[in-house]
């Protein structure tokens, strides 16, 4: 009886150190990578035991979560982003590193509202206002209201004309400013929330 009490105490002593290791590399790798997208970032490392992944010098992925990225080179800031990475290659010695950990793959999925839509498509808001609306994009200005249809194209976020899908695009988009390179496959417009999904160069 004694024998099983104390495999059982090692066992949850086993394991409260793995999730104290594990709590401890989230937050290390969660303020390099506010560092590096100048944003509060929160991080869940995937994988259990930890530990053990770790000592294999892989995780099966990572999930990192941030609000109000700015995006280098534009005044214009994201109010959410997604990045969930698979196959995440992990050693000690990068653990105690100011670098973000390489990953086989990675996707995105960021949700713009309306002044980060303008500010990133160059809408000039002095000529009127942007709304995200669902299916579309509405510009209103001088009286005239104008319904833009949002769609990728070349890894960037196209608007057209309504009236006119065929025709050139009116604005662009593009993120790849950002650590990742991001390449936008698909948008969608809801109430006052454009989404972008996409995917990532493997950092």
């Amino acid at each position: 009886m004694r024998f099983l009490i104390a495999i059982a105490l090692f066992v949850g002593l086993a394991l409260l150190a793995d999730q104290l290791v594990e709590a401890q590399v989230e937050q290390r790798a969660a303020n390099v990578a506010g560092e590096v997208l100048a944003a509060q970032v929160a991080i869940d490392l995937q994988g259990t035991p930890f530990l053990y992944h770790a000592f294999r010098g892989r995780l099966p992925g990572a999930v990192l979560r941030a609000e109000q990225v700015p995006v280098p080179g534009r005044d214009a800031t994201l109010p959410s982003l997604e990045i969930s990475l698979r196959g995440v290659e992990v050693s000690f010695a990068a653990l105690s590193s100011s670098a973000l950990p390489s990953a086989e793959s990675g996707t995105f999925m960021a949700r713009l509202d309306a002044n980060s839509l303008a500010a990133l498509a160059q809408i000039p808001l002095t000529a009127g206002e942007v709304e995200i609306a669902p299916g579309e994009v509405r510009f209103h200005g001088d009286g005239v209201e104008t319904a833009l249809v949002v769609s990728a194209e070349a890894g960037e976020l196209v608007l057209r004309l309504a009236d006119a899908p065929d025709a050139e695009p009116v604005y662009r988009a593009d993120l790849a400013a950002l650590p990742g390179a991001p390449r936008v496959l698909r948008a969608a417009a809801f109430h006052g929330v454009l989404e972008l999904h996409g995917e990532l160069d493997a950092p």
